[in-house]
């Protein structure tokens, strides 16, 4: 009889314990589904953001270099060595504990805001000495989609092993199906980032604003980071801005400088950069060409406008005459574009 009272308390004890699990489990769980689809939303816009760059680096680097095999082969595997080497690091901060973790990722997103903006000013400075180098066409292309562009996707790729970490830690016991959450959010953002850079952001905003309005979005995602981190414990908010202050100043000085904040073309359509440039000084008359990303497409003579310029259009000439009857006389063409 002296063992039940005993027995029974330590039943009662055992359901306590119970209850008391019961009713932490219920705030747990909101507060791991509020994290895991913060985390998720931003894992999809990471990898939209970092297609979108990837799109949009094709059109920076046209006007400059042209659009060929060549230069798609060189910013896919310069964006892909990026997310490489940006996931790889992104597993070693995984590994921290979940706030340290959480205020990296805000961290590199902000990286990768500086540096998206950054290429902007870097393709006025370092374009024309590299191709000035003489390099050869693979190795100046190579070179100069690197020194924009492998930051930004370094700094990019780093979230994502991150963030599935903390949403896994969040929730242990919906490991499997996180991971299936997390592979797909990145695969959607991904084709959701280079659709919209393709057929609409380029298209709408032209080149400069794409840049600038995926920069913003990637110093939102910090923000929000930054914010989160801060309200899951007390950290002060103030290194980020201030990284923040010192970008802008050092970059809004350099971007006026080199006129980095305006396009280079005339007209930026869905399809080239179009650019109409003075060709006055060569020809030693008033005469426009007009440029097609980096290639002259129509040279006009104000003065003369049947004149011909380009070598291959004077041979083209040269064979109608030779080959028609009586050198081509009394044949006449009209020629629709051109453009310049």
């Amino acid at each position: 009889m002296n063992e039940q009272p005993s027995g029974e308390a330590t039943s009662q004890s055992g359901e306590g314990v119970a209850q008391g699990a019961t009713n932490e489990q219920p705030g747990d769980v909101a507060g791991a589904a509020g994290s895991t689809g913060l985390y998720l939303a931003l894992t999809m816009l990471t990898a939209a953001a970092g297609l979108a760059v990837e799109i949009v680096a094709g059109r920076m680097i046209a006007p400059y270099l042209g659009m060929s095999l060549y230069t798609w082969t060189a910013i896919i595997a310069v964006v892909l060595a990026g997310f490489s080497l940006g996931h790889w690091w992104g597993g070693a901060i995984a590994g921290w504990p979940s706030h340290k973790a959480a205020r990296a990722v805000g961290w590199a997103l902000l990286a990768a805001a500086i540096t998206t903006a950054a290429s902007l000013v870097l393709i006025r400075l370092v374009a024309g000495p590299v191709i000035a180098a003489g390099f050869g066409p693979v190795p100046t292309i190579l070179v100069i989609t690197t020194l924009l562009f492998f930051a930004p996707s370094l700094f990019v790729g780093i979230p994502s092993p991150v963030l599935t970490k903390l949403a896994i830690d969040a929730r242990p016991a919906d490991t499997a199906r996180t991971l299936g959450r997390f592979y797909a959010a990145g695969a959607f953002g991904s084709i959701l980032g280079t659709l919209l850079a393709g057929y609409v952001l380029i298209a709408w905003l032209g080149t400069v604003r794409s840049l600038v309005a995926l920069s913003l979005l990637y110093l939102g995602m910090a923000a929000t980071l930054f914010w989160h981190a801060q309200q899951r414990r007390s950290t002060s908010l103030v290194p980020p801005a201030a990284a923040v202050l010192l970008a802008v100043a050092l970059l809004l000085p350099s971007g006026l400088m080199t006129a980095a904040f305006r396009s280079n073309c005339t007209v930026e359509s869905q399809y080239y950069c179009i650019r109409i440039d003075d060709m006055s000084q060569s020809l030693g008359t008033d005469a426009r060409v007009m440029v097609l990303d980096h290639l002259a497409h129509g040279i006009n003579v104000r003065a003369e406008p049947t004149a011909l310029v380009s070598p291959y259009v004077v041979m083209q000439n040269a064979l109608v005459e030779t080959h028609l009857p009586g050198g081509g006389a009394g044949m006449r063409a009209f020629f629709v574009g051109g453009g310049a």
